[in-house]
């Protein structure tokens, strides 16, 4: 499968400002495009409603900003703190997260096509609700992430953790973990979600467990 990575020029500006850069973008309703950020720092800003386009953010602190209801397509963030910042009803088109941290974000309601999360911390992120399609998690870890109620299409996994994971009313049908580890996943009674997902031996046994078989 492949992800479509994103569209940059070779050599983007780096500007700086960003905060007064992206209440200019919201005052105008005008996408902020064509930029770089490099090591800017933004804890708790309010970067919501905002149209992100061929940009790229790289080791920026934006712990705690608010993106809500954000569009972003050609964009990268690379080793970037985005702890706790909420992303919710956003939509990500060729996009690429790599080596961020990204402890309890709020992904939810939103729309994956063509993005990539590669090295980052999810733990615990809220992604419920969302649209997964042709997207990729690699070397990353989701424990104690929310990924319930979902909807996953071509999404690609490798190396990753899924410790405590919910997949409640997430169908993960085809979906491949024999490279990643999974373990206690959240899912309902009758295990409906783990249908059709294919998994190695070990995790086989683990999962057995949960409906309380014994195997010798």
């Amino acid at each position: 499968m492949i992800v479509r990575k994103p569209v940059l020029p070779a050599s983007l500006a780096t500007v700086e400002g960003l905060a007064a850069l992206a209440a200019e973008a919201q005052g105008a309703a005008a996408p902020l495009e064509l930029a770089r950020f490099s090591g800017c720092i933004l804890p708790a800003g309010d970067l919501s409603d905002i149209v992100f386009s061929k940009v790229e953010f790289d080791h920026c602190r934006l712990t705690g900003t608010v993106f809500r209801g954000g569009s972003f397509s050609d964009v990268r963030f690379q080793n970037c703190d985005l702890s706790g910042c909420d992303f919710s009803d956003s939509g990500f088109r060729q996009c690429e997260f790599n080596g961020c941290k990204m402890v309890g974000a709020n992904l939810s309601g939103s729309f994956f096509k063509d993005v990539r999360f590669v090295r980052c911390n999810l733990q615990y992120a809220a992604v419920q609700n969302s649209k997964l399609t042709a997207a990729a998690l690699e070397e990353s870890d989701l424990s104690g992430a929310d990924l319930s109620d979902c909807k996953l299409k071509n999404l690609h996994l490798s190396g990753s953790k899924f410790y405590g994971t919910s997949f409640y009313r997430t169908p993960l049908k085809g979906l491949d973990f024999t490279t990643c580890e999974l373990a206690g996943p959240g899912v309902t009674v009758k295990m409906n979600e783990l249908a059709g997902a294919v998994v190695d031996s070990v995790q086989a046994a683990q999962l057995a467990a949960l409906l309380g078989l014994i195997i010798r």
